[in-house]
């Protein structure tokens, strides 16, 4: 396999690098394209793809791709899957370069994607194509890679296919970390609104808004603060201070009316917000140095005494187990219109019982003032790790990498395991590696890409037989 590989590196690394130009982000829906135009552009340029490597694909109402090899009349339970995603999350702020525009250097491949989940899907393609070539798929089994479309903002795609397509019999997720994956943290979505105070005060809050999504530490956050000429000049000094006395990156300009504000954080993936800088919590910080002569100042009140840190220690939610660690909360999108808007998103420790987790979280979210609706509830994951089809990846991986000590583990990642029936999560990252998923200057190593390209190929070949 090795030297398939690298015969197909340069081919790999094309094939990756036009699909990291199309932005999969999802968009507005328009006709033959649920989550937006530049998705099905993603879905069109992987089907032509993967019909060029000999591959049968399904177009399922463009909400999945399927992709098939080996005996196409085998059934669905004599069948092995890979589940990936195509779509990205926005590419925020911080790059080097073009996020949409592929560069390598230095043995790396940079883009929105390489790693989370484009490179891998160009990986397993290739594995699949030298299992076929060479007839080592099993008569009567079948390889079927399903492509979901709606991965990083809602799980569309893939209930979809849940909802009116089959499965295969076991499938893994490259979308997460090596060894492999036993276990998830539970996932809680939700919006939070706020109504404007509008109280009588010499200072103005308009025009409050930040981030990309509720999955993402909001790397940006920006407002203007309006009222006369001396209320201005008053706010403008406080906020100096405030600036200088944090470690707050803030840009701040006045005219005679108007104080402009924007604040520069550091994205990260909600799944670990503490490796993050928000941007919206700084400028929160910022306004509440303006205090009662703000009329939102409630507001920015509630907001710093309830949800400002990252693990739900204002809110008294906070807590954690051993074998998957604290909670997490991440404020990923505020917006200031009729009333205030904000998208959240929690991570809970995998033992916890989620009806009382769940049901302790909206009390005291509501206790202190917001409004509350969840969006999205996904249980733990906790998968045995004895199981027989959980040893055949691991022995996959340790026989490619020669890697005998690491042990699988539990994230606090949400992947399609929770919408995929018998299906655990199975790299790409490895344990010594820095995880870049949702982050600005996302890369892949070449050296990875082939690597990840013989683990699974050994996989597939382990689990068909």
């Amino acid at each position: 396999m090795k030297a398939f590989i690298e015969a197909a590196e340069q081919a790999m690394l094309q094939d990756l690098s036009d699909f990291i130009r199309i932005p999969t982000v999802c968009g507005e829906a328009a006709e033959h394209a649920p989550y937006g135009v530049e998705i099905q552009r993603g879905l069109l340029f992987l089907e032509k793809l993967a019909g060029s490597m000999g591959f049968r694909t399904i177009n399922h109402e463009f909400q999945t791709l399927e992709i098939q090899a080996g005996d196409l009349s085998a059934s669905y339970g004599d069948s092995i899957g890979i589940v990936c995603h195509l779509d990205v999350v926005p590419a925020g702020d911080g790059w080097e370069g073009e996020p949409f525009e592929p560069a390598l250097r230095d043995g790396r491949l940079y883009g929105r994607g390489s790693l989370d989940d484009k490179g891998p899907i160009i990986a397993c393609l290739y594995a699949m194509k030298y299992l076929a070539d060479r007839n080592l798929i099993p008569s009567g089994r079948r390889v079927c890679m399903i492509v979901g479309t709606d991965e990083e903002e809602g799980f569309g795609g893939i209930k979809y296919h849940g909802e009116h397509c089959r499965f295969p019999a076991f499938s893994f997720i490259p979308d997460a970390s090596f060894p492999l994956i036993y276990g998830e943290k539970g996932m809680l979505d939700f919006d939070l609104t706020c109504p404007l105070g509008r109280r009588e005060a010499p200072l103005h809050l308009e025009g409050l808004s930040g981030g990309d999504g509720r999955n993402m530490v909001p790397s940006w956050a920006s407002c203007r603060v309006t009222g006369a000429a001396d209320a201005m000049q008053e706010a403008m000094e406080a906020l100096r201070k405030t600036e200088e006395a944090s470690e707050i990156q803030a840009e701040l300009g006045m005219d005679q009316t108007d104080v402009f504000i924007q604040v520069k954080g550091r994205s990260a993936h909600s799944m670990s917000p503490e490796k993050g800088v928000s941007a919206i919590s700084g400028l929160i910080h910022l306004l509440a140095s303006l205090g009662d002569r703000l009329d939102e100042c409630e507001f920015v009140r509630l907001y710093e005494r309830s949800v400002c840190d990252f693990y739900g220690t204002s809110l008294k939610i906070a807590c954690a187990d051993e074998v998957s660690g604290p909670l997490t909360l991440n404020i990923g999108t505020v917006e200031q219109g009729e009333d205030f808007r904000l998208r959240a998103n929690i991570r809970y420790p995998m033992t916890c019982d989620p009806e009382k987790t769940c049901s302790h979280i909206q009390k005291q979210i509501e206790g202190v003032g917001f409004s509350y609706a969840v969006t999205e509830h996904l249980a733990p994951v906790n998968f045995s790790r004895e199981d027989p089809w959980l040893q055949k990846l691991l022995a996959a991986y340790r026989e490619v990498t020669g890697d005998m000590v690491t042990e699988p583990i539990t994230i606090a990642g949400a992947t399609y395991t929770r919408f995929v029936p018998n299906s655990v999560a199975f790299g790409p990252v490895y344990a010594d590696q820095e995880e870049l998923a949702h982050e600005p200057n996302e890369y892949l190593e070449v050296r990875q890409l082939k690597d990840i390209t013989e683990i699974y190929g050994k996989a597939l070949e382990n689990l068909l037989t």
